[in-house]
């Protein structure tokens, strides 16, 4: 019909004739009232499909945004880009630049031998599994294999099983699965600055699914060699395990009469991408692993190529010399081993890791005890030389936790410079003050939601479906308000209500949407599309946080062990079943673990 109504106007300029333009204009509205009718059943569609492809949303998102991937012509150090196949090769060149040179000494690591694996096989049943659980929606690698090929050809399972086997038996890692493929995401900034952007490595399906099912037979033999200060990667824990462990020292801390705890936060430049190939092998070997196991994970992290795809065109391939693959279900463990060689360099202080994120600190009565804080940041800046990791000093910092007005002011120094102070600081997310009060966190989080509030609105002015409204906002607004909230969950009005008040926002956006404000009643509404207060929803994640910290769901020795059992010395009608410790003041008296146990 477009082409006809092409057609109809161009005869009209030509012959300017009535019949010729009345043609066209009746060409011209049916075109508009088609196009409006397939806009609409497009709207529908992408509002109905939201629970099963919200890819369809975010589509249509960066379709009214205009969003699209990088453009063509891009700058890095001096260079411009006038193709696509220019621009993926400056991406090429941008993200191989922090990769490091194989080292050429081998490294050793005190033997611990804590397991012993030296041959892995798997199961004709176990790939049958794994391949019908594959996800048919996700595209496919470098190998050019779709997951759902492998998903609807069950038969695939028999030759795969033999070829799984065989590469570990054999000890090798057939080469075309390490290639992996780049997409370049914007971070901030310039959009046209290749170095504004970071990578998102895609893997072959095959070798990812080979990986899970290795990592299913393996992972539980070496995860107790992991100190339970690490919180990253592991079963049963998480960053809000990290937090509340932290946050528990600290205030456990001032409850036994200590005036000041200093925090020294660390940070590892590209950690995951940095570290050494051959000592990562070492450190397998000293836990236990030997044999064709190890020459498999050796061949495994060897060899691995990468390539950035850009609108259909691939760059130059590069090599990954150094690091675990990003992606990968093996790379996580290895780096988890590797980094957990810091542990004996900085026992002498508390110390706790998320991954690559790692801070120290102390109860600090007096300089010594600073000193001794300072010894451990020298012992860990030593480690990271011999091992292969680098800390970004500009990025790293100090920050005093703090019950007293004369603290303890001590220059703590990296590398023969002073680190940053701060009040304030972010640690995985939560903005942490010295006071430990979070009243600027609370704000944070609001002003935050309140954005991707904004947001919403935006992008649903022609949305009709309010379920579809209000799943986005369970996906994209509510979950800013709630991540670690038994943190920091607030006790003041003023702060509630702060949260609350992007609650009730919503509720007015949707009343609005739904047929005017003139009957207009939040509380009726709020029930009507079952949202609880956002206070409930926290006491509810406090219970839940409890409840699993006691029944063993979360692996957290640290925690668990400050739960008593209430054991009364006479009955009585009123006991519970959770002693709660006695507190002096309003924050320790909301501290999680004292909190917790009254709900």
């Amino acid at each position: 019909m477009v082409q006809q109504k092409r057609r109809a106007h161009s005869r009209y300029k030509a012959t300017g004739n009535d019949g010729d333009y009345k043609l066209f204009s009746d060409l011209r509205k049916s075109c508009g009232a088609l196009s409006r009718s397939l806009y609409n059943a497009y709207l529908n569609d992408v509002q109905s499909s939201l629970l099963t492809n919200v890819k369809a949303f975010w589509n249509y998102v960066n379709y009214k945004d205009g969003v699209s991937s990088p453009p063509t012509t891009m700058t890095y150090m001096g260079r411009q880009s006038d193709s696509l196949l220019e621009t993926a090769n400056l991406f090429a060149q941008y993200f191989s630049s922090v990769y490091e040179q194989p080292v050429l000494c081998e490294p050793s690591y005190p033997v611990v031998d804590v397991v012993s694996i030296g041959l892995v096989s798997v199961s004709l049943g176990r790939v049958q599994q794994a391949l019908a659980s594959l996800d048919p929606t996700k595209g496919m690698g470098p190998d050019g294999v779709p997951p759902i090929l492998l998903r609807n050809c069950p038969s695939l399972a028999i030759p795969l099983h033999a070829l799984f086997n065989k590469s570990l038996v054999s000890g090798t890692f057939p080469q075309v699965w390490k290639a992996s493929f780049l997409t370049p995401i914007h971070k901030q900034g310039s959009r046209s600055a290749v170095d504004h952007y970071r990578p998102i490595s895609t893997l072959s399906t095959i070798p990812k699914t080979f990986e899970k099912l290795v990592l299913q037979d393996t992972a539980p033999l070496l995860y107790p060699v992991i100190a339970p200060q690490q919180h990253g990667f592991v079963p049963g824990r998480s960053t809000l395990s990290n937090l509340v462990a932290f946050q528990e020292y600290v205030l456990g801390a001032f409850e036994g009469g200590c005036r000041q705890v200093d925090c020294i936060s660390t940070d590892f430049s590209k950690a995951f991408d940095k570290i050494s190939h051959k000592h990562i092998i070492a450190v397998l070997r000293a836990v236990g692993l030997h044999g064709a196991f190890l020459s498999w994970l050796g061949d495994y992290l060897h060899g691995r190529t990468m390539q950035v795809r850009l609108r259909g065109v691939t760059s130059a391939s590069f090599p990954a010399s150094s690091g675990v693959p990003q992606g990968s279900h093996i790379g996580p463990l290895l780096f988890l081993l590797l980094i957990n060689t810091v542990v004996p360099e900085i026992s002498d202080v508390q110390f706790l890791l998320y991954a690559d994120d790692l801070k120290i600190f102390t109860k600090v009565d007096d300089a010594q005890d600073a000193a001794l804080l300072q010894n451990s940041l020298d012992k860990l800046l030593a480690w990271c030389g011999v091992n292969s990791f680098f800390l970004n000093r500009s990025k790293c910092f100090v920050i005093s936790f703090l019950k007293t007005q004369n603290p303890i002011s001590f220059p703590y120094i990296l590398d023969g410079e002073a680190l940053q102070k701060k009040d304030q600081a972010r640690d995985l997310g939560v903005l942490f003050d010295s006071r430990l009060l979070f009243p600027d966190h609370v704000g944070m989080v609001a002003g935050r939601a309140m954005r991707a509030l904004g947001f919403l609105k935006r992008c649903t002015r022609e949305f009709t479906n309010v379920a579809a409204i209000t799943h986005l906002y369970l996906t994209m607004v509510r979950p800013i308000m709630e991540y670690a909230s038994v943190v920091w969950s607030p006790y003041y009005e003023v702060h509630k209500q702060e949260l609350e008040r992007v609650q009730r926002k919503f509720l007015r956006y949707v009343a609005y949407r739904s047929g005017g404000l003139d009957d207009y009643h939040p509380e009726s509404l709020r029930a009507g599309l079952g949202l609880p207060t956002l206070e409930t929803r926290r006491l509810l994640a406090d219970t839940m946080f409890f409840l699993k910290l006691v029944i063993g769901e979360l692996d957290c020795p640290a925690l668990l062990a400050q739960i008593s059992l209430h054991a009364p010395s006479y009955p009585s009608r009123l006991s519970t079943l959770f002693y709660v410790p006695f507190s002096t003041t309003n924050y320790l008296y909301h501290r999680p673990l004292h909190r917790l146990p009254r709900q």
